[in-house]
């Protein structure tokens, strides 16, 4: 029963993510939830395993491999800007590395708490208080990003819109966030999918140490929606033929 109950949570985000979704009826995963259903301790073949036996769990194991799912990108990873002159918005996610080469990469969203603080002293004796941070990023990697149309890459960095937008709405919905950015994707390369984990050295001038676990999915992506909460109005959107 125990077994049962633990395993709830994944099967019911995983419901949500492979629903069906339409025009403003859209009820995508945020990605944090999707990517936190994932076992991703389960991913890495065993060396007790053959090759077959991993193919067949790992489909068994991840039933939304291959399948479209509907992800939510949350509020502080969305890229928003506004032309006045042009009356026109810019909505998008920012590439991983701030530019055009970043080999896809682009992160739905993130998070970090602090874990304390401890008083260090380098090598000269200098003592500083230390805060120490730990956080987590889910990232995707696009693997079809070259591919994809003008029409979803505005300005050759951002993945995202541009679209005619009234000025007062435009202000409203930055200051208030209420533009939800949602990416229609499909996992095809499971097994590729990676998590890693960085920290940074705390000095005199940064003494911060943030230890941050990283969590990538590659995906082909098929569709983007950008849809006004306020109203429950789609107001850019693009889907592969």
């Amino acid at each position: 029963m125990k077994k049962i109950l633990f395993l709830l949570p994944a099967i019911i985000v995983l419901q949500r993510c492979l629903a069906g979704v339409q025009t403003n009826n859209v009820e995508p995963i945020p990605a944090s939830d999707f990517f936190k259903s994932i076992h991703w301790d389960q991913l890495k073949k065993s060396e007790f395993e053959s090759q077959a036996e991993y193919a067949a769990r790992i489909e068994k194991g991840f039933e939304f491999a291959g399948k479209p799912i509907w992800l939510e990108a949350s509020d502080s990873e969305i890229s928003f800007s506004y032309d006045a002159e042009d009356k026109k918005a810019t909505i998008g996610l920012l590439p991983e590395s701030g530019g055009p080469s970043s080999n896809g990469l682009f992160c739905l969203s993130s998070t970090n708490w602090s874990i304390g603080h401890r008083e260090e002293q380098n090598a000269f004796g200098a003592k500083v208080d230390v805060a120490y941070f730990e956080g987590e990023k889910y990232e995707i990697k696009i693997l079809n990003l070259n591919d994809l149309p003008q029409e979803v890459r505005p300005d050759t960095i951002r993945l995202g819109f541009v679209f005619k937008f009234d000025p007062a709405r435009a202000e409203f919905a930055s200051k208030n966030k209420t533009l939800r950015f949602l990416l229609r994707v499909v996992v095809d390369h499971i097994r590729d999918a990676d998590k890693s984990t960085s920290a940074t050295t705390p000095t005199l001038g940064m003494p911060d140490c943030f230890m941050v676990h990283t969590y990538e999915l590659p995906v082909r992506l098929i569709a983007l929606k950008v849809i006004d909460k306020k109203s429950a109005t789609t107001l850019a959107s693009w889907s592969q033929n």
